[in-house]
């Protein structure tokens, strides 16, 4: 919704937004407006890689009024036509770059959409590290549920493993369990000590020890 607002609002034909990751410590292209392939021609960039990289590295817009032969193209369903400005604008927010956009126009860009960009820059930057906030909570509350889920499989599998201890240290004291311990592998119990444990009896009550 915001690269499209803003394309829209800026008039521009194709937008994108990059959002920096420190894990790799690159601007991953996250949202696009006009954008072709789902992203595929919108690829991530480091700092200093190319005009988003650029952009972020120098802290400074750009604007490129002679666009690259083959650069991007902007679609209609009458046909095709290259953009002839485009604007590459970092977003900094307490001494960092939060993000990038960029806009690719069929006008050039002028001095009033790039101050229009300035003067919006700041809640931007909110907007975005709210929504990031937001998704490492979601990220960090799965991870508890997931690990709640393997603690209490875990004290369940626990749970059971004592249980049966119980019962065969019961049933070995009684007579129906054993082990042979010159054949480690395996135990041997009787009819009902099977019955009593859910296994299906054996003819010569030997069982592989799992």
């Amino acid at each position: 919704r915001l690269i499209r607002a803003l394309s829209e609002h800026l008039d521009a034909q194709r937008g994108a937004l990059y959002v920096h990751r420190a894990a790799p410590d690159r601007f991953r292209f996250i949202a696009g407006y006009a954008a072709d392939g789902n992203g595929v021609e919108c690829p991530d960039f480091a700092i200093g890689e190319g005009l988003v990289g650029q952009s972020a590295l120098n802290r400074e817009p750009l604007v490129v009024g002679e666009v690259p032969d083959g650069y991007c193209t902007v679609r209609s369903a009458l046909g095709e036509a290259a953009p002839r400005s485009l604007l590459v604008f970092p977003l900094v927010h307490d001494d960092v770059v939060r993000g990038v956009i960029e806009l690719a126009s069929v006008t050039p860009f002028d001095h009033d959409r790039v101050e229009f960009l300035s003067s919006v820059e700041e809640n931007i930057c909110i907007a975005l590290r709210a929504a990031q906030s937001q998704a490492e909570l979601k990220a960090l509350l799965e991870r508890t549920r997931t690990q709640a889920e393997e603690l209490r499989a875990q004290q369940e599998e626990l749970h059971r493993i004592n249980f049966l201890s119980d019962i065969a240290l019961e049933l070995t004291g009684c007579g129906y369990w054993h082990v042979d311990y010159s054949d480690p592998d395996y135990y041997y119990q009787s009819e009902r000590a099977a019955r009593i444990l859910g296994e299906y009896p054996k003819e010569d009550g030997r069982y592989h020890l799992q």
